[in-house]
């Protein structure tokens, strides 16, 4: 996902810069909880269209796999099996707090790729076209967890601030709770 004109500017990308969390301190309660809001609903719309990815992939390495002989072919059970592996991205304890994330971008750019027909009828297409679209899948879904991972550090920022104040006593839960 190359880089966007100013213009073409989303959400996602304002939170990535690094001015998203200057002066926290000077921040309303109210400001950092809409910005907290922010990260959350990115990541999780980050999170959905990697794992998105990480399914079409697994497939693709199933397939890949039946056709080496590796498996008895690629039936109901071996989809089954692939998209329950425990690969990267598995399931880390936490219960997502939005449950249907927004529309992104990223999320929009994702579903059109995984569109493609040769992404749509594996067993028609060739090792080489499935090599070759696994090979672009990697390829974003590295791109969208180096997205996750700036978001992580940018709410981590914001949480940190929180955390301090009502560490501080400058805010009470109280507080919070009457706004």
């Amino acid at each position: 996902m190359p880089a966007r004109p100013i213009a073409d500017q989303t959400r996602l990308d304002s939170i990535m810069l690094p001015e998203y969390v200057d002066a926290l301190e000077s921040r309303s309660m109210g400001e950092l909880r809409c910005m907290k809001q922010e990260c959350d609903e990115e990541e999780a719309a980050l999170s959905y269209a990697r794992r998105l990815l990480q399914g079409k992939i697994d497939l693709i390495s199933a397939e890949l796999h039946a056709r080496t002989g590796e498996t008895a072919g690629a039936g109901a059970s071996d989809i089954a099996q692939a998209l329950s592996g425990s690969g990267p991205g598995g399931f880390r304890g936490r219960f997502p707090r939005i449950m249907v994330p927004p529309e992104t971008r990223e999320t929009r750019e994702v579903l059109a790729l995984l569109a493609d027909p040769v992404l749509m009828n594996l067993e028609t297409v060739t090792n080489d076209e499935l090599r070759s679209a696994a090979d672009r899948l990697v390829g974003v879904e590295k791109q969208i967890s180096e997205l996750r991972s700036g978001i992580h550090d940018q709410t981590g920022l914001v949480e940190s601030e929180i955390a301090r104040r009502y560490a501080s006593g400058e805010v009470t839960v109280d507080e919070v709770l009457q706004a």
